[in-house]
Order: C-alpha cells, then structure tokens, then sequence
C-alpha cells in the first residue's frame, strides 16, 4: 500500500499568519464597538445616566403637575385672580399709578 503522506496544518504557506490576524481583527473590531462607535458601550452608559435624570426630572415634573391641578381643584379666590392678574399680566385697577421695580442682583 503505498503511504499516502499529509500535509500537515504547519506547512501549509499563510497558515501561520491566520491566527494572529483573526486575533488583531477581533480585538481591533471590539475596541471599535466598545469606544469608537455610535452606540458603542460609553455612549450607552451616557445614555443610561441621561435617562436617570430625566426619569427623576419627570418624577419631580409630574409632582409640581398633581399640586397645580390640586389647586385648580379647589378653586382660585379673588385674591389669587387679582394676585396673578397684577404680577403676569400687568393688569391695574382705574385711577392707579404702577411702578415697576427693577432689581439689580449684579
């Protein structure tokens, strides 16, 4: 029988070259899409901390919303419409004089 001889995987020309490139490529690929990427792993710990906040900003948001809608259940008294007539609109009464006062916080 004649003896049939093998290559064996060492000899074969660029075999040696495969893995150590396969090892670059991959690490070079996960540096990528850890740093360097749109979504890579630092833009969604940024995006996650963004989120927290906001989370926390709505939570505060929508308490301020409940005690406004609160009062506006109870009814606003004349005192509370001459008050918010006078400071956010400007409005005066007849025969009344308004001075504005101007702060200077500088």
């Amino acid at each position: 029988m004649p003896s049939r001889h093998k290559k064996r995987q060492k000899d074969i020309p660029g075999r040696s070259l495969k893995k150590p490139l396969g090892v670059i490529v991959g690490a070079s690929l996960l540096i990528w899409l850890l740093f360097f990427d749109s979504h890579s792993l630092v833009s969604r710990i940024q995006w996650y901390q963004e989120y927290k906040s906001l989370e926390v900003q709505n939570a505060h948001l929508q308490y301020e919303i409940d005690l406004l809608e609160a009062e506006l259940a109870r009814g606003l008294s004349d005192e509370a419409v001459e008050r918010i007539a006078r400071e956010e609109f400007g409005m005066r009464r007849d025969n009344e004089t308004v001075y504005p006062v101007i702060n200077d916080d500088d």
